[in-house]
């Protein structure tokens, strides 16, 4: 039996995986970012025999504990080809910026696009994707439907391209040609946060198009943003319109993040209200989640808040949690991290304000709703919006 077991290590919460192969009670290790003493703990009560170790990059997240581990094991390091010059430097790994420690390290073993690493009984193949790093890659194994994705593809968002060797339209480029093109189901292991797939639920969801926009005046144009953004990051929408296969329902799906900066933030929310109007031809139902960076109260919301609901106030279900949390290190503890819907019932709406062994998803607690699809109202878009469809009877989705 094949298996994917996984640790949450470090300052930022890096998800370090072991591909398991029971049979031959083998295992590869995938970005060690910290902690090598409990991975250490982990293989000699299960047993397991690490064979190498592989990184999808070069950040100081993902390797700090490769060369413990690499002396422990007697184990080759792999990396992209492209990644060493990273890899050999404190700051492109960003470990003299974010802990500032003189940290690099060099990999055994370096790897190209198409390579197929014969590892703990299984064919591992590399695919470089460029665009959080130069040297970034992946590793798909095609007989498990299984893929490490690194910091290149979340759930639900993509890797940051404001570090160095980063690239917005490379990455954008990496995810549509190099990882769009795997089978629907392949079940992705990223660098931060929950797993995913290439596609959700194939099995629930049936896609009929997709797409996104920058947040900028010419938001069809990749790696754009307003020219009020202090940092120059910029900031997407993705959007796709799904049938849910069970009720036959179709409707809009949208997730953001916005800017930190006040002028911009405007025009991003404004534009954003615009942008679903415009794609959203058919008027189906709408659901829209997302980092809003700014309370629900907040007047520069209205263009979302007064056309749409909030899960958050409306779910009879409900909890009033902050979500940004910042690892608890401070006291600005907000929300602004919110689900709004129209043409649907809400019933339910959660914070997931949990920790794994004192470790956190990440630095704003993630929240999800539940909504009705069996008897939903057609919305009408207009200023505000009153009522919700009665949930009799019904059969629900979750998104999240």
């Amino acid at each position: 039996m094949i298996r994917v077991e996984f640790k949450v290590v470090g300052p930022v919460s890096t998800n370090c995986y072991f591909l398991i192969n029971d049979e031959l009670r083998e295992a590869v290790i995938v970005d060690p970012g910290y902690s090598p003493e409990k991975m250490q703990e982990f293989f000699t009560k299960e047993n397991i025999k690490p064979t190498a170790i592989l990184l999808t990059h070069g950040h100081f997240d993902h390797t700090m504990a490769a060369e413990a581990l690499r002396e422990a094991y007697g184990i080759p390091v792999y990396a992209c080809e492209k990644e060493k010059e990273l890899l050999n430097s404190s700051t492109l790994n960003l470990a003299k910026g974010f802990i500032r420690a003189d940290y690099h390290m060099d990999a055994d073993r370096y790897c190209k696009d198409g390579d197929v690493l014969a590892l703990a009984g299984l064919q591992i193949q590399v695919i470089e994707t460029p665009g959080h790093t130069k040297g970034g890659c992946c590793y798909y194994i095609a007989s498990e439907n299984i893929l490490f994705t690194g910091d290149t593809l979340f759930c639900s968002s993509i890797g940051r391209t404001d570090f160095p060797g980063g690239s917005y339209p490379e990455i954008c480029k990496s995810i549509k040609e190099k990882l769009f093109v795997l089978p629907n189901e392949t079940l992705c292991y990223s660098g931060h946060g929950e797993s995913t797939t290439i596609l959700y639920r194939t099995d629930k969801f049936t896609k009929h198009s997709d797409g996104w926009f920058c947040h900028s005046k010419t938001p069809n144009k990749a790696d754009t943003y307003f020219p009020e953004t202090e940092d120059e990051q910029p900031r997407i929408s993705t959007w796709v319109i799904l049938t849910h296969k069970d009720t036959g329902k179709k409707f809009f799906y949208l997730n953001t993040h916005t800017c930190l900066y006040d002028e911009p933030m405007q025009k991003e929310i404004k534009l954003i209200r615009d942008k679903v109007a415009e794609l959203n031809t058919e008027k189906l139902p709408v659901i829209l989640s997302g980092d809003w960076n700014l309370p629900e109260s907040d007047s520069w919301m209205k263009p979302i808040t007064d056309n749409y609901q909030s899960a958050r106030k409306t779910a009879p279900v409900t909890d009033d949690c902050y979500t940004y949390h910042c690892w608890e290190s401070t006291s600005d503890k907000t929300q602004i991290d919110h689900i709004y819907y129209l043409g649907l019932e809400c019933f339910e709406f959660h914070t997931v304000n949990q920790t794994w062994d004192n470790l956190y998803i990440s630095d704003h607690y993630p929240v999800y709703a539940k909504f009705n699809l069996q008897d939903f109202t057609i919305p009408v878009y207009t200023e505000t919006v009153e009522g919700n469809a009665g949930r009799e009877n019904y059969n629900s989705i979750s998104l999240f």
